[in-house]
């Protein structure tokens, strides 16, 4: 399927995901860029795009973050995705360290991305994990951390981005 990106397409590019749309919903200027390349004329779905409100910063954890769902993907959600994921020590323990995963149905599987054991007793930030990966419609794709062997009340802030890339 086509993808349309206009210039208000990238917008707050944190977290965005598919939406149907029909070029007569388009603003004037992104309805000339798909005229541009011929999606309008050859009856093409477009696909827009939006913001995931749930995609964000996790701050003061202090343990392992359960199973949680960043995206249902609905029916449209079908395509390749790209994930970014960050962790930030903001006050160290003793000793300790965080994984974080990132978990998703490309059709044939389960499937995952984990990060390498971070430490926990260091502050600052650590970029923990950036992929790509094909997911299926109608699936959720979640992540979750995983606290081992913590010691001295270490915390930490977990961010996220996930963004459609059709």
């Amino acid at each position: 399927m086509p993808t349309l990106w206009g210039p208000d397409a990238l917008k707050g590019a944190v977290g965005l995901c598919p939406v149907a749309s029909s070029s007569r919903g388009l603003d004037k200027q992104n309805r000339h860029h798909s005229n541009h390349r011929g999606l309008e004329r050859s009856g093409a779905s477009i696909m827009a795009f939006q913001e995931i409100a749930n995609v964000g910063t996790l701050t003061g954890q202090t343990g392992s973050v359960p199973t949680t769902t960043l995206l249902k993907t609905g029916p449209l959600g079908a395509g390749m995705y790209a994930i970014w994921a960050d962790v930030l020590v903001t006050t160290a323990g003793s000793a300790g360290t965080v994984t974080i995963s990132v978990n998703w149905d490309n059709g044939t599987s389960l499937a995952s991305l984990t990060s390498q054991a971070f430490s926990l007793s260091t502050v600052g930030e650590q970029a923990a994990l950036l992929g790509n990966f094909i997911s299926v419609a109608n699936s959720p794709i979640t992540y979750a951390t995983t606290v081992f062997g913590a010691t001295g009340n270490p915390v930490y802030e977990l961010r996220l981005r996930l963004m459609y890339l059709g």
